[in-house]
């Protein structure tokens, strides 16, 4: 809605919405650091794809998991840099930290229950605040606005991956798996 807005009121005539104005839009909103992408037809791509495999087949089965991580890191920090590094370490050791928690006090219904409800909230809480986190500051910003008040909340620029919600969902689904 916010880019129709935009291009709307760039140009009343528009019918349809351009790839151009999409760059043009998030030219003005992010910077260049936020718009850095892993471009999946370079010749980058493909060769640390290859390398990847190769280091994947030539090393020991018991440690290939290594290289997955490293790589996965990698292509992470690489399309999207440290904010979403750090979104995803974050959710990946409380998400352990919670199943180690779920693990120890299996015995212990309440609690175990208790302990799920706090990994979900977490989960949950994480992901709408990746994704909605603008919606929140602007909201809050207005209705503090209706009292006289004025908040000098601005938008942050975070861009979440399409795939943000899957992955965050199935560490939810981890939990879920630990505690049945």
């Amino acid at each position: 809605k916010e880019v129709y807005d935009y291009v709307r009121e760039s140009d009343a005539t528009m019918c349809h919405i351009t790839s151009e104005d999409w760059k043009e839009y998030y030219s003005e909103h992010y910077s260049e650091k936020d718009l850095r992408t892993v471009d999946i037809l370079s010749f980058t791509f493909y060769g640390m794809m290859l390398f990847a495999v190769l280091l994947y087949y030539s090393t020991p089965i018991k440690y290939r998991w290594v290289i997955l991580l490293g790589f996965s890191v990698y292509f992470v920090f690489h399309a999207n840099g440290i904010k979403l590094a750090l979104y995803m370490a974050f959710v990946i050791v409380c998400t352990y930290v919670i199943s180690l928690l779920l693990d120890k006090y299996r015995e212990k219904q309440r609690l175990c229950k208790a302990i799920l409800v706090l990994g979900i909230v977490i989960n949950g809480t994480s992901l709408i605040l990746m994704k909605e986190l603008n919606f929140f500051l602007n909201t809050t910003r207005i209705a503090a606005s209706v009292f006289g008040k004025v908040l000098p909340l601005s938008p942050v620029s975070i861009l979440a991956p399409v795939g943000i919600s899957y992955y965050t969902l199935s560490l939810t689904g981890c939990l879920l798996d630990v505690y049945w």
